[in-house]
């Protein structure tokens, strides 16, 4: 795999909080550099919408990170 700023091509990301802000920002930032990223955030309509922008390597995830429940089940489900 090719290397591009520190990062491999094709290497997956997690982002928190993807539908706004700076948690939106890093998600474009991360595929403008060959990333494929999962986007967590707790709108699904706003999700959604950034499948629609971004395309095939935004991957959403509806998901509450200060819910406990929701939360725990996570890094089995990742791999």
């Amino acid at each position: 795999m090719t290397k591009h700023s520190g990062l491999t091509l094709g290497a997956i990301a997690m982002v928190t909080g993807a539908t706004s802000g700076i948690g939106a920002a890093l998600t474009e930032a991360l595929l403008a550099r060959g990333c494929k990223v999962i986007g967590a955030g707790r709108n699904a309509a706003r999700l959604e919408a950034m499948v629609a922008r971004l395309g095939e390597a935004f991957h959403p995830l509806v998901l509450d990170i200060t819910d406990p429940e929701a939360t725990a089940p996570l890094p089995d489900s990742l791999a």
